[in-house]
Protein backbone atom coordinates (compact mmCIF):
# COMPACT_ATOMS: atom_id res chain seq x y z
CA UNK A 1 0.00 0.00 0.00
CA UNK A 2 1.33 3.15 -0.80
CA UNK A 3 -1.31 5.84 -1.12
CA UNK A 4 -3.21 7.03 1.71
CA UNK A 5 -6.58 8.78 1.67
CA UNK A 6 -8.42 10.71 4.20
CA UNK A 7 -12.08 10.54 4.34
CA UNK A 8 -14.81 12.01 6.27
CA UNK A 9 -16.08 9.90 9.10
CA UNK A 10 -19.18 11.63 9.79
CA UNK A 11 -22.51 11.11 7.81
CA UNK A 12 -24.88 13.77 7.58
CA UNK A 13 -27.70 13.66 10.79
CA UNK A 14 -30.61 12.64 9.80
CA UNK A 15 -32.80 16.08 9.06
CA UNK A 16 -29.13 17.92 9.00
CA UNK A 17 -29.13 18.17 4.89
CA UNK A 18 -33.06 16.77 3.95
CA UNK A 19 -35.89 19.28 4.78
CA UNK A 20 -37.71 18.57 7.73
CA UNK A 21 -40.84 16.62 7.15
CA UNK A 22 -44.29 17.98 8.25
CA UNK A 23 -45.23 15.72 10.74
CA UNK A 24 -48.47 14.43 12.44
CA UNK A 25 -48.23 16.86 15.45
CA UNK A 26 -48.88 14.26 18.80
CA UNK A 27 -49.94 15.51 22.12
CA UNK A 28 -47.42 15.88 24.71
CA UNK A 29 -49.57 13.22 27.06
CA UNK A 30 -49.82 10.96 23.89
CA UNK A 31 -45.95 10.81 23.04
CA UNK A 32 -45.61 10.51 27.29
CA UNK A 33 -48.00 7.42 27.08
CA UNK A 34 -46.32 5.67 23.78
CA UNK A 35 -43.25 6.15 26.15
CA UNK A 36 -44.07 4.72 29.27
CA UNK A 37 -45.96 1.59 27.55
CA UNK A 38 -42.78 1.33 25.72
CA UNK A 39 -44.33 1.88 21.89
CA UNK A 40 -42.04 2.75 19.38
CA UNK A 41 -41.62 6.70 18.71
CA UNK A 42 -39.55 9.31 16.73
CA UNK A 43 -36.57 11.53 17.72
CA UNK A 44 -38.42 14.06 16.93
CA UNK A 45 -41.46 13.02 19.71
CA UNK A 46 -38.47 12.09 22.27
CA UNK A 47 -36.53 14.68 21.74
CA UNK A 48 -39.73 16.54 22.95
CA UNK A 49 -39.78 15.01 26.07
CA UNK A 50 -36.30 15.91 26.75
CA UNK A 51 -36.94 18.98 26.07
CA UNK A 52 -40.05 19.44 28.38
CA UNK A 53 -38.22 17.52 31.48
CA UNK A 54 -40.55 14.73 30.99
CA UNK A 55 -37.74 11.77 30.13
CA UNK A 56 -33.85 12.47 31.07
CA UNK A 57 -31.32 12.08 28.21
CA UNK A 58 -29.24 9.49 30.14
CA UNK A 59 -33.06 7.09 29.63
CA UNK A 60 -32.69 7.65 26.08
CA UNK A 61 -31.39 4.15 25.62
CA UNK A 62 -34.02 2.86 27.45
CA UNK A 63 -36.65 3.25 24.23
CA UNK A 64 -34.01 4.00 21.54
CA UNK A 65 -31.34 2.63 19.42
CA UNK A 66 -28.08 3.99 20.19
CA UNK A 67 -27.99 6.18 16.98
CA UNK A 68 -31.21 7.58 17.35
CA UNK A 69 -30.40 8.19 21.76
CA UNK A 70 -27.71 9.71 20.26
CA UNK A 71 -29.03 12.07 17.52
CA UNK A 72 -31.84 12.86 20.11
CA UNK A 73 -28.77 14.14 23.13
CA UNK A 74 -27.18 15.68 20.60
CA UNK A 75 -29.83 18.42 18.98
CA UNK A 76 -31.11 18.36 22.59
CA UNK A 77 -27.42 19.52 24.19
CA UNK A 78 -25.89 21.85 21.33
CA UNK A 79 -27.87 20.94 17.84
CA UNK A 80 -25.60 23.29 15.97
CA UNK A 81 -22.08 23.09 17.71
CA UNK A 82 -21.85 19.02 17.36
CA UNK A 83 -22.46 18.51 13.49
CA UNK A 84 -19.43 17.50 13.11
CA UNK A 85 -19.23 15.17 15.89
CA UNK A 86 -19.36 11.86 14.07
CA UNK A 87 -21.73 9.44 15.43
CA UNK A 88 -22.67 7.00 13.08
CA UNK A 89 -21.51 3.75 12.32
CA UNK A 90 -19.97 3.21 15.31
CA UNK A 91 -20.65 -0.24 17.58
CA UNK A 92 -22.42 1.00 20.88
CA UNK A 93 -23.10 -2.14 22.49
CA UNK A 94 -19.52 -1.91 23.87
CA UNK A 95 -20.31 1.79 25.35
CA UNK A 96 -23.82 1.84 26.52
CA UNK A 97 -24.15 1.12 30.25
CA UNK A 98 -20.25 0.03 29.99
CA UNK A 99 -17.63 2.85 29.96
CA UNK A 100 -19.47 6.64 28.56
CA UNK A 101 -23.04 7.74 29.41
CA UNK A 102 -24.76 10.54 27.72
CA UNK A 103 -23.12 9.62 24.63
CA UNK A 104 -22.72 12.42 22.26
CA UNK A 105 -20.49 11.10 19.50
CA UNK A 106 -16.93 9.78 19.31
CA UNK A 107 -13.79 11.08 17.94
CA UNK A 108 -10.55 9.47 17.02
CA UNK A 109 -7.92 9.93 20.01
CA UNK A 110 -3.68 9.66 19.04
CA UNK A 111 -2.50 5.90 19.48
CA UNK A 112 0.96 5.79 21.33
CA UNK A 113 3.33 2.80 22.32
CA UNK A 114 5.15 2.39 25.10
CA UNK A 115 7.82 -0.76 25.78
CA UNK A 116 9.39 -2.55 25.27
CA UNK A 117 8.33 -4.25 29.27
CA UNK A 118 10.08 -7.06 29.90
CA UNK A 119 7.41 -10.15 31.75
CA UNK A 120 8.10 -13.77 31.80
CA UNK A 121 11.64 -12.80 29.71
CA UNK A 122 9.15 -11.60 26.85
CA UNK A 123 9.55 -8.36 25.29
CA UNK A 124 5.89 -6.31 25.05
CA UNK A 125 5.01 -2.97 23.38
CA UNK A 126 1.68 -1.52 25.00
CA UNK A 127 -0.26 0.28 23.02
CA UNK A 128 -1.61 3.60 24.43
CA UNK A 129 -4.23 5.40 23.26
CA UNK A 130 -4.68 9.21 25.20
CA UNK A 131 -4.11 13.18 24.99
CA UNK A 132 -2.78 13.01 28.11
CA UNK A 133 0.41 15.23 27.44
CA UNK A 134 3.74 12.75 28.47
CA UNK A 135 1.72 9.69 29.88
CA UNK A 136 3.55 7.63 26.73
CA UNK A 137 6.94 9.02 27.82
CA UNK A 138 5.81 8.29 31.23
CA UNK A 139 4.80 4.65 31.04
CA UNK A 140 8.29 3.98 28.53
CA UNK A 141 10.22 5.12 31.32
CA UNK A 142 8.26 2.83 34.34
CA UNK A 143 8.75 0.22 31.36
CA UNK A 144 12.48 0.74 31.43
CA UNK A 145 12.95 0.90 34.76
CA UNK A 146 10.91 -2.22 35.81
CA UNK A 147 13.24 -3.93 32.82
CA UNK A 148 16.42 -2.90 34.35
CA UNK A 149 15.33 -3.28 38.01
CA UNK A 150 14.26 -6.84 37.99
CA UNK A 151 15.73 -8.34 35.08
Amino acid sequence: LTETCDVATQTNCEGETKEEKKLDVKSLDQISREWNEGKAISAEDALRLVKRGIVKCRELESHLDAETAIYVRRTFVAPNVLKQLPYQNYDYKYVTNSCCENVIGYIPVPLGVAGPLRLNGEEFYIPMATTEGALVASTNRGCSAVTVCYF
